[in-house]
């Protein structure tokens, strides 16, 4: 019936099954060597089990050890199992609840993927939980049970709490009330007094979520608590100290809109944050930082005196153009993650452009365009732009429209421009001379028009040309910019084309 090996310290892995039993209780010795482990795939497709039952000897079970039993509905694990490992309850369809393990630390996200989980429970012996169990299985979770006098967790309604010294903590919202939008009117959860902190990721996809409303208690909101929630406002209390990249960014491109978040209030009693605009704003001993933008302007100004721009203060925000003051001295990495369409950035009196790198879906931001965007820092060395960096990935580029106001950028500004890379620059926009025109005519009018006669991109050499494709192609403005060009530079008046 089973499949094993003995390893050097005389212990029993499991390899394989062919038994036909409905309920199976695997046996803590065989041939008076103790079962220790269930090897990878060892009951893969083991259709006709419903239940099974393992014993305390087991402490190890590997991948797909249960996978695609598809009629399994209860599980019996052993108390010193520790670790949960991708797949392991993959498509089992009718495995509907569980008991953890008392010792259980560590749940891979697809332990139980396609496996539709509607109730977990743990008793007093356990101590620790690995919330990836419950956020992998946040669409279908329905109930929490924690037995009575828990010292670690309690349940409410709606969430799992961790009892600390200092305070409850939220880990985790379950109720598919404020998770599923069908069938339910948009949800208000309010969090209990005493809570001090919101863990990360709490709320994350809670879609029906509208509004929450935050206790005196609250000291700490966790990075992403609110992501894929449709709260549009919230409301801070003088607690709050700390508040972790993108926890406030709510919105999904499965909502009515991929950034929900519109307002946020700071009590004027809190020491820390304040609002500043459209801006929030950490206060600290020295630094004033901005941690989240949530207006709806597309051309932006960091507030005066700002130091420092925080990890993901701009993420997924639809500004177009920003402009950075000298009193920023810090910019996080993060700091402006996911903003699809920001596509200038003003530093110091120099505009960098930001390649638009795809074409397509609107919510769609390349890799590279994500590079781009990493080059808005405050270098080690003082530079306040990366445009080492910049130059470096110019060889990505794919548009033609990209790579040409990139080059035009970096042409019209010179800083610390390398002559490489400036003889790559202007042998492109040479090459491509029409289409240089028609791109800089569009973004940049009348100054990227002007560096291009300067280049030597557009001259004698070029002009008839360029004005013949303006009049085919339909292009008036070009091609009266290009006509007045030629009269005054080679003092021609007359032209065979007409405007």
């Amino acid at each position: 019936m089973f499949k094993y090996y003995i390893d050097e310290k005389k212990q029993i892995t499991i390899t394989g099954y062919s038994g036909h039993e409905t309920r199976l209780q695997i046996p803590a010795n065989i041939d008076g060597y103790p079962v220790r482990e269930v090897a990878e795939s060892a009951f893969w497709g083991a259709a006709q089990l419903e239940e099974v039952i393992m014993p305390e000897s087991i402490v190890t079970m590997s991948r797909r050890s249960f996978r695609e039993c598809a009629n399994l509905r209860r599980v019996e694990f052993s108390k010193n199992l520790t670790s949960l490992p991708a797949n392991t309850f993959t498509e089992c369809y009718m495995l509907r609840e569980l008991k953890l393990p008392k010792r259980l630390l560590t749940c891979d996200h697809v332990a139980f993927e396609d496996s539709p989980i509607a109730r977990i429970e743990f008793d007093k012996e356990v101590k620790e939980v690995d919330l990836e169990l419950f956020r992998a299985n946040a669409s279908t979770i329905e109930e929490i049970v924690v037995e009575a006098g828990h010292n670690v967790y309690r349940v409410d309604d709606s969430a799992l709490f961790q009892k600390t010294k200092e305070g409850e903590v939220l880990l985790f919202c379950y109720a598919q009330k404020y998770r599923k939008t069908s069938g339910y009117d948009k949800a208000t959860y309010t969090v209990l007094d005493g809570t001090v902190a919101i863990a990360q990721e709490a709320f994350k996809n809670c879609y029906n979520l509208g509004n929450v409303i935050f206790p005196d208690s609250l000291k700490r909101i966790g990075a992403y608590a609110f992501k894929g929630s449709a709260v549009e406002e919230f409301v801070l209390p003088a607690t709050v100290r700390e508040i972790e990249i993108e926890a406030l960014l709510s919105g999904s491109v499965f909502l009515a809109r991929r950034r929900m978040l519109r307002s946020i209030k700071v009590s004027a009693e809190n020491p820390v944050y304040e609002v500043n605009g459209a801006f929030l704003m950490r206060r600290g001993e020295h630094t004033y930082a901005a941690a989240v933008y949530f207006g709806d302007e597309m051309d932006v100004e960091i507030p005066q005196g700002t130091t420092d721009i925080l990890d993901g203060a701009f993420m997924r925000s639809n500004i177009r153009q920003i402009v950075i003051g000298d009193s920023v001295q810090r910019i996080g990495e993060r700091a402006f993650e996911g903003c699809k369409k920001l596509i200038r950035v003003k530093m110091q009196d120099v505009t960098w452009y930001v390649p638009k790198t795809t074409r397509g879906m609107d919510y769609i931001v390349s890799e590279i365009r994500e590079e781009y965007l990493s080059c808005i820092k405050i270098c080690a060395d003082g530079r306040r732009f990366d445009e080492r960096k910049y130059d470096a990935l110019y060889s990505q580029l794919e548009l033609v429209s990209d790579r040409i106001l990139v080059a035009v950028n970096r042409l019209k500004s010179g800083c610390h421009l390398s002559n490489s890379m400036h003889r790559e620059y202007l042998g492109y926009l040479k090459e491509h001379d029409w289409e240089s025109v028609v791109v800089v005519a569009d973004y940049d009018e009348l100054e990227g028009l002007e560096l291009l006669i300067k280049t030597e991109v557009v001259g004698e050499h070029n002009i008839d040309r360029l004005i013949e494709r303006a009049n085919r192609e339909k292009k008036p403005a070009v091609q009266s910019y290009l006509m007045n060009y030629k009269n005054q530079a080679f003092g021609e008046t007359l032209t065979d084309y007409e405007l």
